[in-house]
């Protein structure tokens, strides 16, 4: 009864609720979403035909800005002094989350910053090819949009002074594989002009490179392997032998002009990984100007998680007598936060049907367990304690925490 048909089929689209991230919630979201419904219930009474249209926005540029925005007030709540930017939302009502957030996660989320790191070598590859590289990339300078006060791409080594003038972490990109210049040798300077700085010649596998460590045979760094350490050189990217084998890796120190890196790993002598180094490696590698990075990832230490300090911090002062501690450093192949699906990315990539579970178990397939006085990038004051304990002086520990990987740096 008293349906009309003035509107006669005309398509009306009512908007009545949009719950943003600007504000709380308040007496006011009711009454519009009341006097909307009515709305759009009397022009399609009246012969409209009316779309209802309400969303929650939990997702885009306003909710990244809301994140920014309770993260501020969470490092308020933590004692530190903050300055809302323009476009974030200063309002009192986020102060509260801030404090609801301190209390459920405690300081978990002070990170970098309490650390006091300048620069991080961070992984955007393990088995994409150029184009997936390339989406890669543009999630990285959306992550760099958004927290411009904290991280910005870093070029060179000029980048690292920057940040430590400017108290922000400046992040340098790493690739854990080849793929990305695929069989494409002009790749290599695209990937460099793109923000690549280090750049393994293999990740495990036999690549078109050089050969991994999981490898049975080992064959040497290829013809192909050759021409991109040429490249790499002239380009400004770090060689890294990380997860290369023996052979692959001593080959690659004799060819490449500029010193190597083997940015993760430990001695073997410590714990037989099969990521870890011999001790020859190691010896040809200090006595080449390479650096040595080593890991804090639970499958590379003696005990794994149940890692003891003093016993990472003694091994590190025997592998000063194997090579100088000034080619020495930290690469602690830190991975947090990070669900199972990416680890096993990291180990099957699209080369496997069967499960491979690499350094892990069947058992055991997920990320191991930090151990306890490395939880994150605070750790390294624990490090620096550590270190200092087993008979280094303040200058050498300075050096294995980061001066000496940036005086490397400095020279590629």
């Amino acid at each position: 009864y008293g349906r009309a048909t003035v509107g006669a089929g005309i398509k009306v689209n009512v908007e009545y609720v949009s719950a943003n991230p600007t504000g709380p919630l308040h007496v006011g979201h009711t009454r519009g979403a009341v006097f909307g419904d009515a709305l759009a219930s009397m022009l399609d009474f009246a012969g409209y035909d009316v779309t209802r249209e309400y969303y929650i926005n939990d997702g885009g540029a306003q909710v990244d800005v809301l994140a920014r925005s309770v993260y501020l007030r969470y490092l308020e709540a933590h004692g530190q002094e903050v300055a809302f930017e323009d476009g974030t939302y200063p309002g009192d009502y986020l102060i509260a989350v801030g404090q609801a957030l301190k209390e459920k996660v405690g300081d978990s989320y002070l990170g970098n910053r309490e650390a006091k790191l300048d620069a991080v070598h961070v992984t955007i590859v393990y088995h994409e090819d150029y184009d997936e590289l390339l989406l890669e990339i543009k999630k990285w300078e959306e992550l760099f949009k958004q927290n411009s006060d904290l991280i910005f791409l870093g070029k060179n080594f000029k980048d690292i002074e920057k940040a430590h003038l400017e108290n922000k972490t400046t992040i340098f990109f790493g690739f854990q594989n080849c793929s990305p210049i695929e069989d494409d040798i002009r790749l290599v300077e695209k990937v460099h002009e793109l923000g690549c700085r280090f750049m393994q010649l293999t990740y495990n596998n036999q690549s078109l490179l050089a050969t991994g460590c999981y490898e049975k045979i080992d064959s040497g760094v290829t013809n192909f392997g050759r021409e991109a350490i040429k490249e790499m050189n002239r380009v400004g990217i770090v060689v890294d032998m990380s997860h290369s084998a023996e052979k692959s890796t001593l080959d690659a120190i004799e060819i490449s002009e500029k010193p190597i890196a083997i940015t993760h790993a430990n001695p073997a002598f410590w714990h037989p990984a099969k990521r870890n180094k011999s001790s020859e490696l190691l010896k040809t590698l200090g006595e080449s100007g390479g650096m040595l990075g080593l890991s804090l990832y639970p499958h590379h230490l003696k005990n794994n998680s149940n890692c003891e300090l003093e016993s990472f911090c003694e091994m590190t002062a025997k592998t000063a007598e194997i090579m100088d501690v000034k080619n020495i450093g930290i690469g602690s192949d830190l991975c947090l936060d990070q669900p199972d699906s990416v680890v096993e990315w990291m180990r099957n990539g699209t080369w496997s049907k069967s499960q491979n579970y690499g350094e892990g178990s069947k058992n055991k397939p997920g990320f191991p367990n930090q151990p306890d006085w490395f939880k994150d990038a605070r750790g390294f004051e624990n490090l620096e304690k550590g270190l200092m304990k087993v008979g280094f002086s303040q200058e050498e520990t300075n050096g294995i925490l980061g001066n000496n990987w940036f005086n490397f740096y400095k020279n590629i």
